[in-house]
């Protein structure tokens, strides 16, 4: 099993504090991990319009078969915007399994 304390992590915040991304990889270099979350306060922030319209954009997807769902994530910051590209760069895609 993994040891969470030997993962290489990055966690970026947006800019206007809605959600967060955490880009992750374990030393062994074989799986990459990323993450998407909404803090618990903004989750339900929404007025009654925008949660319809997010209920019958999910429901209109369940009805045609497909799973996609948008997220994006504002890196405002110079040092997120490095967070991110030393992450990336730390990659070794010779020890990725590719499926």
């Amino acid at each position: 099993m993994n040891d969470p304390a030997r993962m290489n992590k990055v966690l970026l915040e947006c800019g206007c504090g809605c959600g967060f991304l955490q880009l992750g990889q374990f030393d062994d270099g074989e799986e990459l991990y990323m993450d998407y979350n909404i803090p618990a306060f903004y989750a339900y922030q929404d007025g009654i319009w925008s949660r319809f319209k997010r209920a019958c954009g999910i429901i209109w997807t369940i009805i045609c078969g497909r799973e996609y769902t948008l997220y994006e994530i504002v890196l405002d910051t110079k040092s997120d915007v490095h967070a991110f590209k030393n992450f990336v760069a730390q990659i070794d895609e010779t020890k990725l399994i590719y499926d």
